[in-house]
């Protein structure tokens, strides 16, 4: 029982340690600007469905046989493949459609009598996607933010030249 325990606890470390790399990586193509938020958000939701249906086929094949997940699986797989996110509300509205239908599933799983190497595992997959939302749901307020501040540069620059507009028309008029 050692063994199979020291096993497991294995698997999970190396999962946790995959995990951390490709978030890491995903902060470091951000504060790179090689990625749009949108593009990345596209892509960790087809990351994270390809996911899901490996997982779903298992549920329904393996010896952890559970149609009751399957189907869990099978709605989340649909708020997975709604359409593309074109901006921060779309995506606010998609994301929390996404973390329900994760919600019920991990509610499912705790509940569930699988083993612990197939509940870490899916634990550590639905971890690492949700840091990865959160990531993305800053990354689209950073963008807020840094629109706003241009529009306040440009609405600063837009003032100072009627302002000077201002006074060379009043030259004009002396």
């Amino acid at each position: 029982m050692s063994t199979e325990h020291n096993h497991i606890s294995e698997k999970i470390a190396e999962a946790l340690r995959k995990a951390a790399v490709e978030l890491e990586e995903l902060q470091v193509q951000f504060s790179l600007g090689k990625a749009e938020a949108s593009d990345k958000y596209e892509e960790i939701k087809k990351s994270f469905n390809h996911f899901a249906h490996e997982a779903k086929l298992k549920f329904q094949a393996g010896k952890e046989k559970s149609n009751d997940i399957a189907s869990l699986f099978e709605e989340l797989q649909v708020q997975l493949n709604l359409g593309i996110a074109d901006g921060k509300d779309a995506f606010n509205a998609q994301r929390k459609k996404i973390l329900d239908s994760v919600k019920k599933l991990e509610d499912k799983i705790n509940s569930s009598e699988l083993g612990s190497e197939v509940i870490q595992g899916l634990k550590v997959e639905i971890e690492k996607f949700r840091i990865k939302l959160e990531i993305l749901r800053l990354r689209f307020e950073l963008g807020k933010m840094e629109a706003k501040d241009e529009f306040e540069s440009r609405k600063t620059d837009f003032k100072d030249k009627i302002d000077e507009m201002k006074l060379k028309f009043k030259e004009f008029l002396k």
